[in-house]
């Protein structure tokens, strides 16, 4: 996808591509400040269930705010609504890179035993080291590498990204690459910069990537979650 405009920019996609085994920027984890305690779900009390599992992707911006939280996989429903409702009653301290606040996506897994209370709690770096492990039991996974979806994701509508302005005159091209998932309704969710030759050109690029939409992704039939990267190629038509 290419357009002219009036100043004589160009614009361009290229293909969404997988986003297993792009290399993340090491960050300090947010901190996790505990204000409740999950609970063994109350509905699974008298039943056979002695334990569970629920993994939540979660992501936090600079000023340690939750954004927006996805679940990635669970053993039963009861465990992931659990995870979900003590994560959004959390607070949260933000990442940190090079010492400085910074918005970041990290996955946090809950073990529930039936005791009631959460017998671990973990934070993944990144979503990558939780792609290709497995759980014991029976897992329901939501978040799925493209190469086990039915068929990769198409965009259904796209928009272009505003240019914000004239590229330094030593620099041709302007270059970001967002890592994102897209959900089971097929829309764009948790963007991260992995790379982008200027802020400006970052947040054109992730205001635009929010009003796409893309074909649901599916495994074996079912609707899942899967992610990706898409790199924006913003150009100066000299």
């Amino acid at each position: 996808m290419a357009c002219h405009r009036s100043s004589r920019w160009l614009f361009a996609v290229v293909a969404l591509t997988a986003a297993s085994g792009f290399a993340a920027e090491k960050i300090t984890p947010p901190v996790i400040i505990q204000t409740t305690e999950a609970r063994f779900p109350q509905s699974l009390s008298l039943s056979t269930v002695a334990h569970g599992t629920a993994e939540v992707i979660i992501n936090i911006d600079a000023d340690g705010r939750l954004v927006d939280l996805l679940v990635s996989r669970y053993s039963r429903l009861e465990f992931a609504r659990e995870a979900e409702k003590t994560l959004r009653e959390w607070r949260f301290e933000p990442a940190r890179r090079d010492g400085e606040p910074t918005g970041a996506r990290f996955l946090v897994k809950f073990d529930f035993t039936a005791r009631g209370k959460v017998s671990t709690l973990t934070v993944f770096e990144t979503i990558e080291s939780r792609l290709g492990t497995a759980l014991p039991g029976s897992i329901t996974e939501v978040l799925c590498a493209t190469r086990d979806l039915d068929r990769p994701p198409v965009a259904l509508s796209t928009v272009t990204p505003r240019h914000p302005g004239r590229l330094p005159d030593a620099v041709r091209d302007a270059t970001v690459v967002v890592d994102y998932l897209i959900d089971e309704t097929g829309k764009p969710r948790m963007p991260v910069i992995l790379e982008a030759t200027r802020d400006g050109f970052a947040a054109e690029a992730v205001d635009a990537l929010s009003q796409w939409r893309f074909t649901p992704p599916t495994r074996d039939g079912r609707p899942v979650a899967v992610q990706v990267r898409q790199e924006f190629i913003f150009k100066q038509d000299i």
